[in-house]
């Protein structure tokens, strides 16, 4: 328990020097970073948020925002087991006062089963097309469809509700991967394949045709991403808006060329940093998802949904970290172990040996090169090679919670 208090004593001092540094809702004021769906800024004064009645905090999206469907969080585990870290929807519960939302799903050997008292749909590998590049029928019960969670839930909707959602990230991922492996008939097949789970077949016929260019591809590419943020767009508003909800946060999806897999990945295509390849590749994908964002945030109403744009502000969070008390932002803080890792060589929590040895004891005890201090993971920005730290988390968190106050959502005294 005295390891524990410490650790939290840490991670607390990153969010309160966030606090000062972003002006959020712990106090300060000025700047903007939620809009609505006409991209103007809101600008008040958030101090402390209040809340006069304890609301209902419910969550749909990826790995960023899972509790724990698969037993663990995305993240570095506590090994105080009383204590896990939390992420982000976890902090903006906590700090309006409502019960923390646990999984809904729970995954059991080769099923979900439903935990109807629990509030977060969140399911780590979400995403808005869940059919890879095959035109099969949706399954409507997987819970990894990030629209198949909206629908589930949108029965049990309340209109006092506050609701959290985010997603398109892990379809940025995918669509990257499909991308430069068009390169050969196969890897266009499927390219061309993906393209066609959410654009008609005349869209895709007239992008991809004849002998595809860099150009081509990309605007196929583009033309894929404001789909899939029309389909998210479409859930949220049919199965959350439509229930009377009037408070819906939105999380933009971030740029995932800042993670350490994009670097991974390029690595093992032969693209050095700096190198012409990885900075064209790199463009493609931050084009993308500025696109799916926009048209996200263009197809949801201005009244009762607030679009958080996380993606400049985690950008933001990368490129200054000391202004944020983050010492690392390249290196994955968990271990690198024998069945734990990506096909990069990086270690990644999707792999069970990864999860078991990214703990606070495991990781304090084995300091690594160049590290002097056993609290040295509580100040980096990546557990592994896709997923934030708890103090990235908290960042995160914070951050959103100011939104929440400047749009008027939350009381600030």
């Amino acid at each position: 328990m005295k390891q524990q208090r410490k650790h939290t004593r840490t991670l607390t001092a990153v969010t309160t020097a966030v606090c000062v540094l972003l002006l959020t809702a712990c106090g300060g004021g000025g700047g903007g970073g939620a809009s609505n769906n006409n991209g103007s800024s809101r600008d008040n004064s958030p101090t402390i948020p209040t809340v006069t009645a304890k609301p209902v905090v419910k969550v749909f999206g990826d790995s960023l925002m899972d509790s724990g469907t698969f037993g663990f969080k995305v993240t570095i585990q506590n090994s105080d087991k009383s204590s896990p870290f939390e992420v982000f929807p976890e902090k903006i519960a906590s700090s309006l006062g409502a019960t923390t939302p646990c999984p809904y799903f729970n995954f059991a050997v080769t099923k979900y089963v439903a935990n109807p008292v629990c509030n977060n749909f969140a399911v780590s590998g979400g995403r808005i097309n869940t059919r890879g590049d095959t035109t099969a029928v949706i399954d409507t019960s997987n819970p990894v469809s990030i629209l198949n969670q909206i629908s589930i839930g949108s029965n049990l909707m309340a209109a006092s509700d506050i609701v959290v959602v985010d997603g398109g990230a892990n379809d940025i991922a995918d669509l990257a991967g499909s991308y430069v492996s068009a390169t050969t008939p196969e890897g266009l097949a499927s390219f061309t394949n993906k393209l066609s789970t959410v654009l008609p077949a005349s869209t895709v016929a007239a992008l991809v045709t004849g002998t595809p260019t860099t150009t081509t591809l990309n605007a196929a590419a583009s033309a894929y991403a404001q789909g899939l943020a029309q389909l998210m767009a479409q859930a949220i508003n049919d199965k959350i808006v439509a229930k009377g909800v009037r408070k819906v946060v939105v999380v933009n999806a971030v740029d995932i060329t800042t993670t350490p897999l994009f670097g991974g990945i390029m690595a093992t295509l032969g693209a050095a940093p700096g190198s012409a390849q990885r900075a064209a590749v790199q463009a493609s994908v931050q084009t993308w998802t500025n696109l799916f964002n926009s048209t996200l945030a263009k197809n949801l109403p201005s009244s009762g949904v607030l679009v958080v744009d996380l993606n400049t502000q985690f950008t933001q969070f990368l490129a200054q970290p000391a202004q944020y008390g983050l010492t690392n932002t390249t290196t994955p803080a968990c271990p690198k172990v024998a069945g734990g890792l990506d096909n990069a060589g990086l270690a990644s929590l999707t792999q069970i040996a990864t999860v078991l040895a990214c703990n606070t004891s495991n990781m304090s005890s084995h300091i690594p090169a160049g590290e002097t201090l056993p609290t040295w993971w509580q100040t980096y920005a990546f557990s592994d090679d896709f997923h934030p730290t708890p103090a990235l988390h908290a960042l995160m968190g914070t951050y959103i919670l100011q939104q929440l106050v400047r749009a008027g959502w939350i009381v600030a005294n």
